[in-house]
């Protein structure tokens, strides 16, 4: 009989370290590629190309959740500055989050943080020019 006391003491005791150092995350993402974001945006990817005419650069945006689903979708349209002979594709892909426990309430706690970013400032980017 001891034995069943223990182990659902245990049982008990691991179920409340469990929950008690349950990770949450923040989101470190309010914007991706100059279009606002939801708040629980945590990634962010753009694909660009260049349209089946060959007059514009067309870059679709999409603000991703935790988990990569899309939260909000958005297409630019731009002026295809490299004229009718050129044709790519292009994929971009940022993320930015803060990680930590729920029992981290004192600034000694280490956290970890991932994906610090800069913004671009334009929807094409010239890559032969680095």
């Amino acid at each position: 009989m001891a034995h069943k006391e223990l182990l659902v003491l245990v049982c008990i005791f691991a179920t409340v370290i469990e929950v008690y150092n349950k990770p949450t995350y923040k989101s470190g993402i309010h914007e991706c590629f100059k279009e606002e974001c939801p708040d629980n945006t945590f990634a962010c990817e753009r694909l660009t190309r260049v349209s089946d005419d060959k007059k514009h650069i067309v870059s679709e945006i999409h603000c991703l959740d935790l988990e990569g689903k899309a939260l909000k979708n958005v297409t630019n349209y731009q002026d295809n500055p490299y004229g009718p002979d050129t044709d790519f594709k292009g994929y971009n892909y940022k993320g930015a989050f803060e990680i930590s426990l729920d029992n981290e309430n004192d600034e000694n706690t280490p956290k970890e943080s991932h994906g610090k970013h800069k913004n671009t400032d334009s929807e094409v980017e010239d890559l032969n020019a680095r």
